[in-house]
């Protein structure tokens, strides 16, 4: 894997877009260059990665976790 590159974070955004698929999503992010996420730049891929996590609400689940999860090791 190169640096940069975490592709389980893209599958599992991937697999909260219902009907997306990888080679559409990477094309439209190259501007039509590959549908490879291996000639992806690493710039590319952070961007399509930051855009899929914005448009899943990943991040506000994330941090209502890890808020839930603060809770609980307080009661402790």
């Amino acid at each position: 894997m190169e640096k940069g590159f975490n592709y389980a974070r893209f599958y599992t955004l991937l697999k909260k877009l219902p009907g997306a698929d990888k080679e559409t999503l990477v094309s439209s992010f190259t501007n039509g260059r590959t549908t490879s996420l291996r000639e992806m730049s690493v710039k590319e891929y952070e961007t399509m990665c930051i855009s899929l996590e914005e448009q899943t609400g990943w991040k506000i689940e994330l941090k209502k976790k890890r808020s839930l999860c603060l809770k609980l090791m307080q009661l402790a």
